[in-house]
């Protein structure tokens, strides 16, 4: 599943924004750096707020049907919503 850290690139290093990686076992780890315009940074945040949205309705319809089971899968439920 792909992750996606807020950062400023200044020179050859990221500056983390917001929430950084967690680092596992100090190992190398692949990336991608996408470099965005000025007028695409708020389309971005739009979007990944959207999506986030649509997990936790999803997740809340879920639990309203669920009857009761309504606990059952709840980490399952919520584990993106880390992001």
């Amino acid at each position: 599943m792909l992750q996606t850290f807020k950062a400023n690139l200044k020179g050859n290093q990221l500056e983390w924004l917001d929430d950084q990686p967690i680092s596992m076992f100090d190992k190398p780890r692949s990336v991608y750096v996408v470099l965005l315009e000025e007028s695409q940074i708020d389309q971005f945040e739009q979007a990944k707020d959207s999506q986030s949205n649509k997990k936790t309705l999803a997740a809340l319809k879920e639990i309203e049907t669920g009857g009761g089971k309504v606990f059952e899968n709840v980490e399952e439920l919520f584990k993106d919503l880390d992001d």
